[in-house]
């Protein structure tokens, strides 16, 4: 039996788009992120349309909106309904980025296809997983199972092992293997070389963005940050650095919070977005899954590293505006194509002394592209590695300068006027439909189990009543019995019965508790509790159903004068092309498919692959909708173990497994599924083979394992382990452990432990 494999690249190939691939194994298709832009273009594409209802699993790297930015517009209109897996920061910070992103995109236009409640419906449908927990799938694709791995880059960013009975998948995209300041490295590098959970897999599936770029050291490009942000703020000048909304932007939040600190920095500076608040609140609930420094620093002063003191989250553009002075903004909107970044940028790059400062390149056709590549042509020459500074920009940009203006004069009594008259419509047709049950009630028997609903009373202020008495009353010395006053409405209201006798309302008997608000105790209702959920009034974020003023939305052309200093400093978290290569190198894939990187990239690294002795020559670049078949070519045979021969098995351990050799005769009965192997009975039918060892150990492994033991183990010429000048241990062309020495205890000491690191069957 053997799996077909085949992958399908729907977006992010040989260009620097959206992530989104199709994974189909035998008639099981699984679909790999499903991203789109921060404008919510590319969201309906014909292939995701088509294939949405057909999916049986959908897998999310990455809390961006590269990564899952399009899936919650599947789930809502395409007719996604499959299990979905992703960790649990990137479901939370996943939902925080959609909601920033469709409230980003209704500040400038009108937008309906999508709501905030699609977005919770959506996300709660995910499934979270931890790292390195088994998920086997049942049903359809049963046969499966899905574990997640630490890929660094993003809080909760994963990277994805497929395992079937032939075929181990692994899906690699955006990954660090280099620790950030809130964030672990991936765990594909353990102690140098890769992990072997993740190691030698059939299929490897990886991108080649940063395959010709060399990342300058961490150390470098935080003198720099910090030396520009004070450089402009002291001058008296403001600083912009567009970022996502709740992925990145953490990093780069924590730095400035640091540099605040240590340097007591008295300069404002602002979070800018939609859920701002929310977005720190979900990672100061989610230490665990950053790394063990901010871990221990927590335990030690049991201060929250993200308890940020100098940072304001703010919410609309005005928080900012009010504040005068240099300041320093970290604005969503990381491409400059939508958010508050987009908003600032036309009245902030005017000046030239404001300063620009990316932190990522941005994707092929965005405004951050852009501007990154005015200002590598700008920047003054530099060493490979090393940051140039900045440059000021002289060019000119024509944008599409989108906005929501407040209606004022004719316009605001025009639109209250329709108002009033919409209302005024919508309570009399309430009337009527209200008097129309009320006039069918009174037909009905008192006696009647029929349930009559309660009356809001301020509808029957528009009810047209007709009910009059006459009152006898005293004027001039006499009774006057013609005047007549109109009677207040009155409906009876009976209780409402059900099979089980009266209905009870449970809001009667709730009881308040103290719950704490904005850190005062106060009664209220009793609600779960819910991370960083706080209502939109305490916080300042906006959302749906909220009152604001009658607004519109305009549009209008403007041709920007860019004259700002602009600086690019790569913190961006992802692995550099030096660091892909040698962890290529290192991986043992058997087929390897290149996605996400230009197409100079994509073809360099597959260059690179084929010209290495060490990577696989099997190397696929696909083009966009292109289908590859990927097979291994395995086959496996399912045979039946008889009780006799299992217990004659003598298994030797070697990591998570057992292995055993094995020796029987084959029968295959009437009746029977799979054959049956059972013991060799017959005397003499036995031979004697040679044992075999299993395992790839490693000489550095070896090496640390002798000096625990107390050996002297070291690395002489050619990579040959000499341990204690006696006993010299290499590794041959074939992979086998080669062990040379004179006889002696330390030989056979070594011999042993050799043998340690395999199963001896």
């Amino acid at each position: 039996m053997a799996s077909y494999v085949q992958f399908t690249a729907l977006s992010g190939a040989k260009n620097d788009d959206p992530r989104c691939y199709l994974l189909e194994i035998d008639s099981v298709r699984i679909l790999l992120d499903c991203g789109t832009t921060d404008t919510l273009h590319g969201a309906a594409t014909d292939s995701l349309r088509q294939l949405a209802p057909k999916v049986d699993v959908v897998l999310l790297a990455h809390p961006t909106v590269e990564h899952l930015g399009a899936y919650v517009y599947a789930y809502t209109h395409l007719g996604l309904r499959c299990p979905v897996y992703a960790t649990l920061p990137v479901q939370n910070m996943g939902s925080l980025t959609v909601k920033d992103m469709l409230l980003s995109r209704r500040d400038t236009e009108a937008f309906d296809q999508l709501t905030l409640a699609d977005v919770d419906a959506s996300f709660k449908h995910v499934d979270a997983l931890r790292y390195h927990e088994p998920k086997p799938l049942t049903g359809k694709c049963q046969g499966i199972v899905l574990t997640a791995y630490s890929a660094g880059h993003t809080i909760g960013g994963t990277m994805w092992q497929i395992v079937t009975d032939t075929e181990k998948i692994v899906y690699a995209v955006d990954y660090n293997h280099m620790r950030d300041r809130h964030l672990g490295g991936s765990v594909i590098l353990n102690q140098g070389v890769v992990l072997d959970a993740l190691s030698r897999p059939s299929l490897l599936i990886t991108d080649a963005r940063n395959a010709t770029v060399a990342v300058p050291p961490r150390k470098l490009r935080d003198v720099a940050f910090k030396e520009a942000l004070v450089r402009t703020l002291e001058a008296g000048h403001n600083v912009l650095i567009p970022t996502d909304s709740a992925a990145r932007v953490l990093e780069l939040a924590y730095m400035v919070d640091q540099i605040w600190s240590r340097y007591r920095l008295t300069f404002p500076v602002f979070f800018l977005s939609h859920r701002s608040y929310r977005t720190i609140a979900y990672a100061k609930s989610m230490l665990e899954w950053m790394s063990d420094a901010l871990t221990r620093k927590f335990a030690s002063s049991r201060e929250h590293p993200f308890d940020f003191k100098r940072i304001t989250f703010a919410h609309r553009r005005e928080e900012v505006d009010r504040v005068p002075g240099p300041k320093l903004v970290l604005a969503s909107g990381e491409s400059l194509e939508t958010g508050f970044a987009r908003q600032l940028l036309p009245q902030w790059v005017t000046d030239p002394q404001n300063l620009l400062l990316l932190c990522s390149r941005g994707s092929g056709r965005s405004l951050t592209r852009t501007l990154y590549q005015a200002w590598a042509a700008a920047a003054p020459p530099h060493e490979p590695g090393h940051d140039p500074g900045a440059a000021p920009l002289d060019m000119t940009q024509t944008m599409d300068i989108k906005a929501k203006v407040r209606l004022q004069g004719t316009e605001l009594a025009d639109y209250l006027a329709q108002e009033r008259q919409r209302k005024e419509q919508e309570a009399s047709q309430a009337a009527l439909s209200a008097r129309n049950k009320a006039l069918l009630d009174k037909d009905e028997s008192d006696d009647s189990d029929v349930e009559i609903d309660d009356t809001d009373l301020e509808q029957l202020l528009f009810r047209d009543y007709d009910l009059f008495i006459k009152d006898p009353t005293w004027l001039g010395g006499r009774y006057h019995t013609d005047q007549t006053f109109r009677m207040f409405p009155y409906i009876e209201r009976r209780k409402r019965f059900d099979d089980y006798g009266e209905v009870i309302d449970p809001t009667q008997y709730a009881q308040e508790s103290l719950v704490v608000e904005d850190g005062v105790l106060v009664h209220g209702a009793a609600r779960p509790a819910n991370t960083g959920e706080r209502d939109g009034q305490l916080t300042g974020e906006n959302g749906e159903g909220e009152d604001e003023p009658p607004f519109k939305y305009v549009t209008h052309q403007e041709v920007v004068h860019f004259q700002c200093q602009v600086q690019f400093l790569d913190f961006e978290g992802l692995a550099d092309g030096r660091s892909t290569t040698n962890i290529l190198n290192q991986w043992g894939a058997k087929k390897i498919v290149l996605v996400h990187g230009d197409v100079d990239s994509t073809a360099y690294l597959a260059q690179v692959c084929l010209t290495s002795d060490q990577i696989t020559s099997d190397v696929y670049t696909p083009e966009i909708d292109e289908p590859i078949k990927v097979s291994s070519g395995s086959k496996t045979f399912e045979v039946t173990l008889t009780d006799a021969l299992f217990s004659a098995l003598k298994f030797t351990r070697h990591g998570d497994y057992e292995f055993a050799r094995l020796l029987g005769t084959i029968k295959l009965e009437a009746g029977q599924v799979h054959p049956a192997m059972d013991l060799v009975t017959h005397p003499g039918a036995q031979p004697w083979r040679p044992p075999v060892c299993i395992g790839d150990a490693r000489l550095s492994h070896l090496q640390r394992l002798l000096q625990r033991q107390g050996f002297e183990a070291a690395f002489k010429e050619e990579g040959v382990l000499v341990v204690n000048d006696k006993v010299a241990v290499r590794k041959t062309d074939k992979g086998h452990l080669l062990v040379e020495g004179f006889l002696s205890p330390d030989y056979y000491r070594v011999r042993r432990l050799v043998y340690r690191l395999h199963a001896i069957c």
